[in-house]
């Protein structure tokens, strides 16, 4: 494998006390933090990820946001429905 590559999918979770879940979710998925896995990316050698944001947190794109600003080697994927409002400065 080489260094440097990437991750193509992942999702995060939590934490639940600070990123909760929606409420009229269909699942309830355990937390999958962000420092788990970044340690993943790390023990298989890859430099960046990319992160999808999952339907268990609705239209909340808070821990997604929160996340890559805080790790430039990431990247999001997001779906965003039609009349969503997201507030720009979270871009």
């Amino acid at each position: 494998m080489r260094d440097g590559g990437w991750d193509c999918h992942a999702h995060l979770f939590g934490p639940y006390a600070r990123f909760p879940l929606a409420a009229d979710r269909s699942y309830t998925p355990p937390q999958a933090l962000a420092s788990d896995y970044l340690a993943l990316l790390a023990r298989l050698g890859l430099a960046h990820g990319v992160l999808v944001h999952p339907s268990a947190y609705g239209d909340d794109f808070g821990l997604l946001f929160h996340t890559l600003a805080s790790h430039r080697n990431l990247r999001g994927v997001v779906v965003v429905r039609r009349n969503t409002t997201i507030a720009l400065d979270t871009l």
